[in-house]
């Protein structure tokens, strides 16, 4: 953390960069485009020439934008041009957009006056800005997504592939932080034989892809049975039967993207990716300072960035953030200091106590432990053949859930009003109630996005899951979560090796090439920091990911994380879930009605892959 804090008070630091300066260290080429397609682009995006830029006209054009470049190969400013604007009505209607002066005459002139009078946060938070990050890692991504009151999509590593190499290298990250270390080198070695691994095994151009996609055909998912779950999908939507060249094509689809998907576990953090962000200024604010406080030279470069370019469209609200101002420098130093506090680890801190108890039921294993922080027991609950698994416990009670339904339902109720009123019913009533408040008893909840009301909020579970980087990036997007997991990774736990490419017999050579970035882990963390040296770990990598959350939520992280079409890994852990919580508080059973328990291959995917082309056809 000093040698952040450093850097942002040399007079010729951070601050004093040319824009050229911090594109270079962050090895960032800027995208070349003709002067007419530039002049339209102007219009539109706040610059041309650097990895972050802000969007000038909100609305569904920059929320398509940035859900296209998700499951596009492309840049958002590309696709603007090349997809959007690919027609000449198209670019007629776009010529005649303008960004009014209104806001350099009034916005930013009121803004002045009213925040520096007042500085209230509540201004800050009604400006709306949606902002695009080119070319960033996959790590820095996860720290920008990690703020709650923000909206954001990233390119998808279940959909588009990213071995594509520019001018001769794979897309990564090398922070200059390895070089000081003298361990560049070696940092580009291990990254290419990941990407080398991610290439050759996402193909079935490859020969190691080929054996991949046999093994998938003969084993994991055969052509006969894809054919009848089809049909069988097909004929409860109502939909026509498939032909043979319809399930021909569309079993080869599903078969990509299961293999893209098992592959992405081998792409590492220092990957290169694209994230648009809707937020507010208030937003910008907490990330500048969050991104000036990361010891990484990537987060404190896209935080300046970031500063930059919002004080072109929020003006006053962010130019307080100068890294060189006193104001900025109290707060880096507050963040310095507190997230600098260590907990001495004890060596037994896995072992886990003799279960109290343990019970098995279809296909799950669950198991009571002593609880050391409650007084209730800590139920782990896991999968046979399954390589993750949680821990889940809470010090709430049914009564304490009631009591909150009683004072919503209740203007003038106290607190101990609320309580007696649940200590005069029985268990059976009190169920009753819960089930009527989620609209069970009356069947109407008929959708996974009925939630049931806010009293639920009031009951809380502590869950520690084990799974991999990837998934909790994807998990841990769900804003209502109170999360502890720590802002950097390690390679203690292990790795995950996806079972189709250990039925391929590929295990050996990924766990010779884990070994080499395990090594690399533990050097870099030494001689640099833990931040910088996650860089080099793989979304396979195994962590745990503790967060509290309430059962409202709880209900909308199962249900959604268990759909069909869901990544797998993050399915069984929810899964997992909502198994625990049920243990912990039965009546969830009853209320969370759509968690998909199914294990089988699910063939949703598919059928829309036949209606797409079907609507091709003009059928």
């Amino acid at each position: 953390m000093e040698m952040v804090l450093d850097v942002l008070k040399k007079p010729n630091g951070l601050v004093d960069m040319s824009r050229e300066e911090l594109c270079d260290i962050l090895g960032y080429r800027q995208r070349e485009f003709d002067t007419e397609d530039g002049a339209r682009l102007e219009k539109f995006f706040s610059n041309l020439d650097l990895p972050v830029f802000s969007t000038k006209i909100l609305g569904i054009l920059s929320g398509a934008l940035g859900s296209k470049q998700s499951r596009n190969p492309k840049d958002v400013r590309t696709t603007l041009v090349e997809d959007v604007l690919a027609d000449e009505e198209s670019r007629a209607a776009f010529d005649e957009l303008n960004v009014p002066d209104l806001v350099q005459s009034f916005g930013t002139g009121f803004y002045q006056r009213v925040f520096s009078e007042f500085g209230d946060d509540s201004i800050a938070q009604v400006v709306p800005i949606n902002v695009n990050f080119e070319d960033v890692t996959a790590y820095q991504a996860m720290h920008l997504l990690h703020h709650r009151l923000l909206a954001g999509i990233e390119k998808s590593t279940r959909y588009r592939k990213f071995h594509k190499k520019v001018e001769g290298r794979y897309p990564y990250f090398v922070d200059p932080l390895f070089k000081k270390a003298g361990l560049e080198k070696r940092f580009v070695q291990v990254m290419d034989q990941l990407f080398d691994s991610y290439r050759r095994l996402n193909s079935t151009r490859t020969d190691e892809g080929k054996i991949v996609r046999k093994t998938m055909e003969m084993e994991v998912l055969r052509f006969d049975e894809f054919s009848a779950g089809v049909a069988e999908a097909l004929d409860i939507a109502g939909s026509e039967g498939a032909s043979q060249e319809e399930l021909s094509q569309a079993y080869k689809k599903t078969l990509n993207s299961m293999q893209l998907d098992r592959a992405r576990s081998i792409l590492p953090l220092a990957t290169k990716t694209q994230l648009t962000l809707l937020m507010n200024a208030q937003n910008v604010r907490d990330l500048v300072l969050d991104g000036y406080s990361i010891p990484t030279t990537e987060s404190v470069v896209i935080a300046e960035l970031l500063r930059r370019d919002s004080s072109s469209s929020l003006g006053p609200l962010v130019k307080d953030l100068d890294p060189r101002s006193r104001r900025t420098q109290a707060f880096l130093k507050y963040l310095a200091t507190t997230r600098s506090v260590e907990v001495e680890r004890e060596d037994d801190q896995e072992r886990k106590d003799k279960p109290l108890w343990s019970s098995s039921e279809k296909g799950y294993t669950v198991e009571g432990y002593r609880g050391l922080g409650y007084g209730k027991d800590v139920l782990s609950v896991s999968q046979e053949g399954v390589p993750f698994s949680i821990d889940i416990w809470s010090n709430d009670e049914l009564e304490d859930l009631v009591a909150a339904i009683v004072k919503e339902r209740d203007p003038v109720v106290s607190e101990q009003g609320a309580y007696r009123v649940v200590r005069g019913m029985n268990h059976e009533e009190m169920e009753g109630l819960v089930l009527a408040y989620a609209g069970i008893d009356q069947g109407v909840r008929t959708n996974r996005r009925h939630r049931p009301g806010r009293a639920f909020e009031r009951f809380s579970f502590d869950i520690n899951a084990v799974l991999t980087i990837g998934e909790i990036r994807d998990v841990r997007r769900h804003r209502i979560l109170t999360l502890y997991d720590s802002r950097y990774f390690s390679p203690d736990m292990g790795f995950f090796v996806p079972e189709v490419f250990r039925m391929a017999g590929f295990s050996k050579p990924l766990d010779e090439i884990y070994q080499h970035v395990s090594d690399l882990y533990g050097e870099a963390a030494e001689r640099i920091n833990p931040h910088v040296a996650s860089y080099g770990l793989p979304l396979g990598t195994l962590g745990r990911f503790p967060v509290t959350v309430n059962a409202r939520e709880l209900h909308h992280i199962c249900e959604l994380r268990t759909q069909p079409g869901a990544h797998l890994n993050y399915k069984q852990v929810c899964q997992m879930i909502a198994k625990g919580a049920e243990k912990v508080l039965p009546v969830l059973g009853k209320t969370m009605k759509f968690v998909d328990s199914s294990t089988e291959l699910d063939y949703g995917r598919a059928v829309g892959e036949i209606r797409s082309m079907r609507k091709l056809k003009g059928g």
